[in-house]
């Protein structure tokens, strides 16, 4: 496995389980408060995690 296909597939583990997390949220599968802080909680950090790779792959594209 080479860099672009682990890229691919952890953006893939990413967007998938954020998309997961909002759909429990815009379609009311929140227990209560303290879970819904910890999803939105785990939407930001999956973004964040998500932009630190695209950029990293960008910077490693522009450097080939």
């Amino acid at each position: 496995m080479d860099a672009i296909q682990i890229t691919e597939y952890l953006l893939k583990e990413i967007r998938g389980r954020r998309t997961d997390i909002s759909e429990k949220l815009a379609y009311g599968g929140v227990a209560d408060w303290d879970q819904y802080k910890q999803l939105v909680g785990e939407v930001s950090g999956l973004t964040f995690a998500e932009n630190e790779i695209v950029d990293l792959l960008k910077r490693w594209e522009k450097a080939q």
